[in-house]
């Protein structure tokens, strides 16, 4: 009788181990996915601020409407750093929630396996 509760006492603790382990590497993904994409993000947008800063950015501006048959009067603003470095930590700080958000999701939804 005594084995009997000891293998089943062994199962139960393994069962735990792996349910612990299926969730911190859940959130382990998830926190890569939200790096990986936050960090996408704000590379763009890191980009978008040297070619604002380049002079650039009402001719490409202008160049994609037109590959995509718009035309549109558009006033880029001058560059400010300040300004520049703003949008790059916020938007991969939105970039980051959203794809720790997505990887949690993608995480529930296998759940049902």
């Amino acid at each position: 009788m005594e084995l009997v509760h000891k293998e089943q006492s062994r199962r139960v603790y393994a069962e735990g181990i792996i349910h612990l382990y299926h969730r911190v590497m859940n959130h382990a993904h998830s926190h890569k996915v939200g790096l990986a994409v936050g960090g996408t993000v704000a590379i763009m947008h890191a980009a978008w601020s040297l070619v604002v800063f380049a002079g650039l950015a009402e001719s490409l501006l202008k160049w994609i409407w037109g590959l995509h048959f718009i035309s549109m009067s558009v006033t880029v603003l001058p560059f400010s750093l300040s300004t520049a470095l703003m949008l790059v930590v916020v938007t991969g700080a939105v970039g980051y929630v959203a794809g720790y958000v997505a990887g949690e999701l993608w995480g529930c939804a296998g759940k049902g396996k």
